[in-house]
């Protein structure tokens, strides 16, 4: 079994993309969905985050989405099939990569994030301006830089869902183990 990690900021499509690809009859996660795969801790003092408000840009600065390696790993083992596809993101991602056979690192202007945050209705992450501002420029960190320089693969959302879907499927097919 090949395993796919899709990953990327808020807002570049990583939960549209799973529903997708389960559409398609592929064992895909969205990794925000599954029960005790995240914890949120608070930068400053470490301690566990148990109440945050996500349009709070105070909490949002404040917190880390720190993903449990070994509830990620147990998750795709339980998997099977020839692709499992782990769709999300966290604080922590260049600690994971190593689970995975293919790393795809999604993009997208600034101007569709912004759009697809305000228009989201799957949760209300990234709502309001002050949190999409925060977000945007959080987007000049060096996680996509760690990411790329472990060989993930960059794709650009901002085309229709049809295409980045047919897209990551055609690189997860031709992408050797």
């Amino acid at each position: 079994m090949k395993k796919i990690l899709v990953t990327g900021f808020s807002g570049v499509g990583k939960s549209t993309i799973a529903v997708k690809l389960r559409e398609m009859g592929y064992h895909a996660h969205d990794l925000d969905e599954v029960s005790e795969m995240f914890t949120a801790l608070h930068k400053g003092t470490g301690k566990v985050m148990e109440h945050w408000d996500t349009a709070d840009l105070d909490t949002v600065k404040n917190f880390q989405w720190m993903c449990d390696k070994e509830q990620l790993r147990s998750l795709m083992d339980r998997d099977s099939g020839e692709f499992v596809f782990c769709c999300g993101a966290a604080t922590n991602i260049a600690e994971l990569v190593d689970l995975f056979d293919v790393v795809i690192l999604l993009v997208a202007s600034h101007e569709v994030i912004r759009n697809r945050l305000t228009n989201r209705t799957n949760n209300t992450w990234g709502k309001t301006k002050e949190i999409q501002d925060y977000i945007l420029l959080e987007r000049k960190d060096d996680r996509p830089e760690i990411l790329k320089a472990k060989g993930a693969i960059v794709v650009d959302t901002s085309q229709p869902i049809e295409d980045v879907v047919k897209e990551i499927v055609r690189i997860s097919s031709r992408t050797s183990t």
